[in-house]
């Protein structure tokens, strides 16, 4: 079967949900790819928080695009659940930081002197076991920042593809992309394993075992995977109000119930297992900040494999010599996150803006013919990966 199109999007993760949402609101006719069903790779292995001051990111530009997407959430949620009524379990209370020594106090206290135009709090050690008691006698305080979300992923996913849909996407599942076909270096469209899709544009979305149709246009993005395992639990008997963003482990509770504990992080591991050595680190964690979680219910544990480059920093952008083709991959940990503004920004690239314009130059693939960056794009963390 053959289709015609405007744009094809390969990879229906929520980066690629994103951008097929953002090119349909913008009147371009889009098909979105997905060879197994939407949101079931990296994006099943996030915890879905929005952490963009948090996760304290080195690279100005991935810090600012994470403060920009982070911000458009709330506007972004309410017009799916308009358009298509569906939840995102999206939760505005904010995370705490806290700290067991009085040497992290001392440190964590002072980036609350730092506002930066954050919406940041230092609560010492009374205060914070008032607001969440399972942390009294564990905690010297903790950083509250009020403005970081968090929202269920797959469920942002159904969100957008459904949204996309609503304004006249086409879904294809169950479809493998076979070749980006081009001629004389200018994209033509796509083969797929239901037919070819003729059309001028091609977004790659797609995740780690997709490179190789990068490969075939002659285009090398270096990225590997980082294996990441999530757990839940019931929420304890005294229900979180807000995320804890520990060093360690976060705690995330869902408006469903449930408390998520992540993350592990193993560099070049694949596989669709959990380890039991990856879940006892997260239970242990997990426990030594909240007690209370021995006596919660295991629920279940899963995990997936997060595009990470090797410079720290996603590729969004036009794909360098080939005319047409444009990269939104490698996004790590923070794919969620960085969604809506990498939807938007490969938009605004599909209409006609530059990188410079955009402030996305060290995001781009043509970062692949110059030298390697010598800032990367995540502070080095412990074990909350």
């Amino acid at each position: 079967m053959a289709y015609s199109a405007d744009c094809a999007v390969i990879g229906a993760g929520v980066i690629g949900s994103s951008i097929a949402y953002q090119l349909t609101k913008r009147g371009f006719k889009t098909i979105l790819i997905e060879r197994l069903a939407p949101g079931q790779g990296a994006t099943r292995a996030a915890a879905g928080m929005l952490a963009a001051e948090c996760e304290a990111f080195v690279h100005p530009e991935l810090a600012a695009l994470a403060m920009r997407s982070r911000n458009m959430f709330g506007e972004l949620v309410r017009e799916l659940e308009a358009l298509t009524g569906l939840q995102t379990g999206y939760v505005t209370a904010g995370f705490v930081i806290p700290a067991r020594t009085p040497v992290e106090a001392e440190r964590l206290s002072a980036l609350a002197d730092k506002k930066d135009g954050a919406a940041v709090q230092w609560w010492d050690a009374e205060e914070i076991s008032r607001r969440i008691p399972g942390l009294k006698g564990q905690v010297a305080g903790g950083l509250f920042r009020e403005q970081e979300t968090q929202l269920l992923p797959q469920r942002l996913t159904r969100a957008l593809v459904a949204g996309a849909e609503k304004l006249g996407a086409e879904l294809l599942t169950g479809t493998t992309v076979h070749e980006i076909l081009t001629v004389d270096n200018r994209v033509r469209g796509v083969k797929t394993s239901g037919g070819h899709i003729v059309c001028p544009k091609v977004v790659f979305a797609g995740g780690l075992d997709e490179l190789r149709l990068l490969r075939t246009c002659g285009i090398q993005l270096d990225m590997y995977p980082v294996k990441g395992e999530v757990a839940a639990v019931t929420m304890p008997a005294r229900p979180l109000d807000y995320t804890i963003y520990a060093e360690d482990v976060y705690l995330v509770p869902k408006p469903d119930g449930e408390l998520w504990i992540g993350a592990t992080s193993r560099a070049h591991k694949a596989g669709a297992d959990v380890s039991a050595g990856g879940l006892q680190h997260l239970l242990t964690r997990a426990c030594a900040w909240l007690p209370e979680i021995r006596e919660s219910s295991f629920l279940r544990a899963w995990s997936g494999l997060r595009p990470q480059t090797r410079d720290g920093l996603p590729f969004i952008g036009p794909v360098p010599d080939v005319a047409g083709l444009y990269a939104a991959c490698g996004h790590y940990r923070n794919g969620i996150l960085l969604s809506a503004a990498t939807g938007e920004a490969i938009a605004d690239f599909i209409t006609g803006l530059t990188a410079e314009q955009l402030k996305l130059m060290a995001l781009s693939p043509e970062r692949v013919k110059r030298p390697p960056a010598a800032v990367h794009g995540y502070a080095a963390k412990g074990g909350v990966q």
